[in-house]
């Protein structure tokens, strides 16, 4: 009797650590999270592709010269940017010619190959006379991640040509982007 009673009790014994449930505990606690964002602005030069106006017959003298360079710039800005280009010189003085070229016989004009995320283009702007004074090529773009810009460069006037010494004529342009 005493062996049957401690086989029931055993038996209970065991129900009973095999019916005891775990409970969870249930704890809650924040857990912060946080953006931190800094303005990007950045203009990349895709192709340093020379820009050659090359005058060596009457007809190059009696037409209007554009010379394309496609996806030339791009920019990546998290605000509304505009995009300016300056010559950091004069064109290069040959000997013989009184005055040098101007830099104003060079026109700049803007287009984007993505419309949609593009900024409102000025058209063909003439260059700016005075080194470093930029001139707005692209103004009000819309934030984007990257926008490629076409450029296309022309001398729609030759008349400031004529009369200047023969040679080649050199000068550097600097684009950049601003945010407002």
């Amino acid at each position: 009797m005493k062996r049957n009673l401690l086989i029931v009790v055993a038996v209970l014994a065991a129900l009973t650590l095999v019916n005891v449930k775990a409970k969870a505990q249930v704890a809650t606690g924040p857990v912060p999270v946080k953006i931190i964002l800094t303005d990007v602005l950045a203009i990349t030069l895709n192709s340093n592709a020379e820009v050659l106006f090359n005058y060596a017959a009457v007809a190059d003298y009696q037409t209007p010269k554009t010379v394309s360079v496609a996806n030339q710039l791009s920019v990546i800005s998290t605000k509304a940017y505009s995009v300016k280009v300056t010559a950091n010189a004069l064109f290069t003085v040959i000997a013989g010619n009184a005055t040098p070229v101007p830099l104003s016989v060079v026109n700049v004009a803007a287009t984007a190959t993505n419309p949609a995320n593009a900024a409102t283009l000025a058209g063909a702007v003439p260059l700016s006379d005075a080194i470093n004074t930029p001139v707005t090529i692209a103004s009000a773009g819309v934030p984007t991640l990257k926008t490629d810009y076409s450029l296309a460069y022309s001398i729609p006037d030759v008349t400031p040509l004529i009369g200047k010494a023969p040679g080649t004529y050199t000068t550097n342009l600097i684009y950049s982007v601003t945010q407002p």
